[in-house]
């Protein structure tokens, strides 16, 4: 059989497989964000939450490879395995994470990123994808401002959860709520006409 390896879209549930390489236009053959509320299913685990980027190809501002990229290509370990996976990292990036760190990451976010006993570099990794959403993407298309608010609402529900025993992400995710506080005010004056204060 040979590697045929693709990502397709149905409807608005995208489906990747790890035994898929090119992908078609739905997945844009580089990379996709997946919206709030957009499900996909990587490695045969769905995730229903969207807020990810999935391809093979997009680059870090540093000019790396991003971290929070999800590549279906690389490998993904028997997700009963991975109980036994160790802890990440505090900055982990998903294409140097091992197979059984990928399985456990697809895991909690197919769990709608609601377990709680789960290595904060995984929360930190997630989160460093809606720092990219805001601070790349909006930048080059203003139309990503409209996902603000929701952005926002889940880095609230994380730093709710994992802030306590991790002062460095509160202290990140505080920051980060911050300038995304103050830019989801200036849209919503700049839509109601009003100047700001």
């Amino acid at each position: 059989m040979s590697d045929r390896r693709a990502a397709r879209a149905s409807g608005r549930t995208v489906e990747t497989h790890s035994y898929n390489y090119s992908y078609s236009l739905a997945v844009n053959r580089h990379r996709a964000w997946i919206p709030s509320g957009t499900p996909a299913t990587i490695a045969g685990q769905t995730i229903y939450d969207g807020m990810i980027y999935i391809g093979q190809h997009l680059t870090s501002p540093s000019g790396t490879i991003e971290p929070a990229l999800i590549n279906p290509v690389l490998a993904v370990d028997d997700h009963e395995q991975v109980l036994t996976a160790r802890d990440p990292g505090q900055t982990p990036s998903y294409h140097l994470m091992s197979a059984s760190h990928r399985a456990m990451f697809l895991v909690w976010l197919a769990g709608r990123r609601q377990e709680i006993d789960i290595p904060i570099g995984f929360v930190t990794l997630f989160f460093s994808g809606l720092e990219r959403r805001v601070l790349i993407d909006a930048a080059e298309d203003p139309s990503v401002r409209r996902e603000f608010p929701s952005i926002a609402a889940e880095v609230r529900r994380l730093r709710a959860v994992h802030g306590p025993s991790s002062s460095s992400f509160e202290a990140r995710a505080t920051s980060f709520l911050d300038a995304l506080d103050l830019a989801v005010e200036r849209e919503r004056r700049a839509q109601a006409g009003k100047p700001e204060s």
